[in-house]
């Protein structure tokens, strides 16, 4: 689908799970989930109509599928009395062999923003900004951590301090995280966020965010990332580092798993 739409010039996106293999439909079949926006990232909800085969051989079509010469069998999920589809999610009541998939209009524009907060309990209004954020469809899926954390703050093992700090039977202990991190000049959390649509419009975005975040959290920090154009080229795809929030199909989330300095070999 990725290859079809590239080869295509169409002007709408992928949106892709993590690893981008396998089928959409059976992704969304399974209650599969993606990156970019809400209305997108809910891959059964934003399946329209299917075709199944029952166990008695009998061929089923949902929604508007269902009226012999209707046009509308992937425009209009719901079609007339009750909505059958969700029998057929994560169940095996029949085979889905065909099953129409609504896909994201190719944003404009795509870019970051990183938050940064310096203390424990600044995690309760950062959740809740990025809530009032998400639901009033401002971002695609935000992506929290830690700075605090290998993954996120350089290379090399975790800190043994850290770690003795963390396994302390008070955690969580805020006064002695927030004074481990202030002294090693990190935050305790943070969260990157994703902004999809015309250019002004994630620039104003980026800004709302930013002032919220303040008014929340005033000791928030902002790093702001790379802006990107639509369409890429295949030089910017590659350089992505998170390459299914542009709709890109990748196994690169495998690495988590392989051994480095973060994840050693166990000893024997």
């Amino acid at each position: 689908l990725y290859r079809y739409i590239q080869d295509h010039k169409l002007k709408v996106m992928i949106d892709t799970p993590d690893p981008g293999w396998g089928s959409v439909m059976g992704n969304a079949l399974d209650h599969g989930v993606g990156y970019t926006t809400a209305y997108f990232r809910d891959h059964f909800g934003a399946h329209c109509g299917m075709e199944v085969v029952l166990a008695n051989g009998e061929v089923l079509r949902t929604g508007m599928g269902a009226l012999p010469g209707a046009k509308s069998w992937q425009d209009f999920r719901y079609g007339f009395g009750p909505w059958v589809d969700g029998l057929f999610g994560q169940g095996n009541y029949g085979i889905v062999t065909k099953m129409g998939i609504w896909l994201m209009p190719q944003p404009e524009a795509y870019q970051t923003g990183l938050v940064i907060v310096p203390r424990h309990q600044d995690l309760i209004p950062l959740i809740d900004v990025v809530n009032y954020l998400e639901d009033s469809g401002l971002i695609g899926q935000p992506e929290y951590g830690s700075p605090l954390a290998p993954q996120f703050g350089g290379a090399g093992p975790p800190d043994p301090e850290l770690m003795t700090l963390m396994a302390s039977p008070e955690v969580p202990d805020s006064a002695r995280i927030d004074a481990y991190a202030a002294r090693v000049g990190k935050g305790v959390w943070q969260v990157n966020l994703q902004f999809y649509g015309p250019a002004k419009t994630v620039a104003a975005n980026w800004e709302h965010a930013r002032e919220r975040m303040t008014l929340a959290i005033p000791a928030a920090q902002f790093v702001e990332g790379p802006g990107y154009r639509f369409p890429l080229t295949k030089e910017e795809e590659d350089r992505h580092p998170h390459k299914v929030a542009i709709g890109v199909p990748n196994l690169a989330v495998f690495a988590i798993g392989t051994r480095s300095a973060t994840n050693p070999t166990p000893s024997d």
